[in-house]
């Protein structure tokens, strides 16, 4: 891959969708976390000849979590051993009928030798341990969050990977619902990731080039950003508030900000309005800064209406194959965005040499520009 000035860092992409990531997972811990699988079978001593070989050759009545790495060992071994420190913290016992507490723990409260508690006073804060009798101790992983629950290798990545906040757009960008590369476009945008003036400008491009004399390709009047390309900058202002007006929603503003009010609490939803909005949002927003990249690199403008009618074939078209459920509403949907006509002509009705359908699916995944 080139190498250069990434978007989103690499820690950021491999987190989860919902914690504002692609959901892609690093291959150093998830190996770990696959590799963690063979610490638990030998703790466990699952039923089988490879841990019943281990512990007969390889730990030989010796406690696992105190081997020492030798040079001569296998290269299996040698990879399972240093990755303890990570796994350690995370293996807690449920004590059951085979417990060895009595000598420690009396009527419900610790009870070690007074020289202890002078020594190691953090004793006095440990959580007394639960005895259950009528059951064997058990291994149970310890959570992230600190809950434990039975080991799996998911649960696994998700302790040991890195964290973060869970993001409150996630349903707005990712849904079943949504054209991949719209997703993808507004994920930037929600991250403040896309290389507009402003943030070019943080850059060192050296004495030569004054960033401060770049504009907005669409208005020409100031330089781009994030707010201004979505959509405070006149002509996707225009484009925005016609493709609102055309589907009769009545929402007036014309800054993100005000947008992602309007849309974030209904994002979690599947009715008409939501759907409708995250699409329309997703694909105004898109192809905008597709206008606006066709303009910097000279490649012909479009008018603020076939901009529209771009948007708006686009998202017919997804419409038209998303499964609703029967209602008033839909109905009034289908006939609004003339889903009935669509479906007609894709798989019914005649075509012809510019077929609307197959240029809307070009246009769709390849970008071209609808005539």
């Amino acid at each position: 891959m080139r190498r250069g000035k990434a978007k989103v860092s690499w820690a950021d992409v491999c987190l989860p969708k919902a914690e504002g990531g692609l959901g892609i997972r690093k291959l150093e811990t998830f190996n770990v976390a696959l590799m963690t699988t063979h610490i638990w079978k030998l703790l466990t001593r699952k039923e089988s000849l490879c841990v019943k070989w281990i512990h007969a050759y390889k730990l030989n009545n010796r406690n696992f979590w105190d081997v020492q790495i030798a040079s001569n060992v296998s290269w299996g071994w040698r990879k399972l051993l240093p990755i303890r420190h990570i796994v350690r913290p995370h293996i807690w016992y449920k004590i059951g009928n085979d417990d060895k507490i009595k000598d420690v723990v009396s009527n419900g409260a610790w009870k070690w030798p007074s020289a202890w508690f002078v020594a190691y006073p953090v004793l006095i804060s440990i959580p007394i341990p639960i005895r259950i009798d009528d059951q064997e101790d058990i291994l149970q992983w310890r959570k992230y969050d600190g809950s434990l629950d039975s080991f799996s290798v998911r649960e696994a990545w998700n302790t040991i990977r890195e964290n973060a906040n869970e993001v409150d757009w996630f349903y707005l960008v990712w849904s079943h619902q949504s054209i991949p590369r719209h997703a993808i476009h507004v994920w930037l945008i929600m991250r403040r990731r896309l290389k507009t003036h402003d943030r070019m400008r943080q850059w060192d491009v050296g004495p030569d080039i004054d960033l401060n004399l770049l504009r907005c390709s669409l208005c020409k009047a100031q330089p781009d950003s994030h707010d201004h390309l979505f959509f405070e900058c006149p002509y996707s202002s225009r484009v925005w508030l016609q493709v609102l007006h055309m589907e009769d929603i009545r929402f007036a503003s014309s800054k993100w900000c005000d947008i992602m009010d309007w849309l974030l609490p209904i994002s979690k939803q599947s009715n008409v309005l939501s759907i409708v909005g995250r699409l329309l949002v997703a694909a105004v927003s898109y192809y905008i800064w597709q206008e606006r990249n066709n303009r910097v690199h000279g490649k012909g403008e479009r008018h603020h209406e076939q901009l529209v009618k771009v948007i708006m074939e686009v998202t017919r078209l997804k419409l038209a194959f998303i499964k609703f459920k029967k209602s008033v509403r839909v109905d009034k949907l289908r006939a609004t965005w003339k889903i009935a006509n669509l479906l007609s002509d894709a798989f019914g009705g005649s075509r012809n040499a510019n077929g609307s359908i197959a240029n809307i699916l070009i246009h769709m995944f390849n970008g071209v520009t609808m005539g």
